[in-house]
């Protein structure tokens, strides 16, 4: 389990990253994690700045093995 540094970020920049895979980009205070698993057959996900807008596109295949579907 990784800290939840983002709970608690109250800096001025915006803060994309990943490492840290769920179904779908989440938002906490000015920082979004966009990891969606695509290596484990979620979705690839971008982030549209300035929109603020997520793009994402299904994986063509699960990479891992065994492939952890708790992220679709």
């Amino acid at each position: 389990m990784r800290y939840p540094w983002a709970d608690e970020y109250r800096g001025d920049a915006t803060v994309v990253y990943g490492h840290h895979p769920g179904p779908r980009g989440v938002w906490i205070n000015k920082t979004i994690c966009i990891d969606t698993g695509c290596v484990f057959g979620g979705s690839l996900t971008a982030l549209r700045y300035p929109e603020r807008e997520l793009v994402s596109v299904p994986a063509s295949e699960c990479t891992t093995n065994p492939c952890d579907h708790s992220v679709r």
